[in-house]
């Protein structure tokens, strides 16, 4: 599975994009996502993941909050939370 930032991605926005790997990647994926949701971690850093691999040095960290947030730049080009 792929992490890639697309400056000019979907309709010329800025786009982060998971993708390839197999139902097995998705399902880790899933269960690492659901672990954050359910509050058994507080922070995951999706491009540190085993399966995923990062293009370009793309960074994606989840963080679980009270509140929902959108995605934010962190350190540009491609550091996101």
């Amino acid at each position: 599975m792929k992490l890639e930032f697309f400056a000019s991605g979907l309709h010329d926005g800025p786009t982060i994009l998971l993708y390839g790997g197999g139902a097995e990647d998705v399902g880790r994926l899933r269960a690492a996502l659901r672990a954050l949701a359910n509050g058994v971690v507080r922070e995951l850093d999706v491009h540190e993941l085993p399966f995923v691999e990062s293009v370009n040095n793309c960074r994606l960290r989840a963080v679980s909050a009270m509140a929902d947030a959108s995605v934010v730049t962190i350190a540009a080009p491609a550091d996101f939370m």
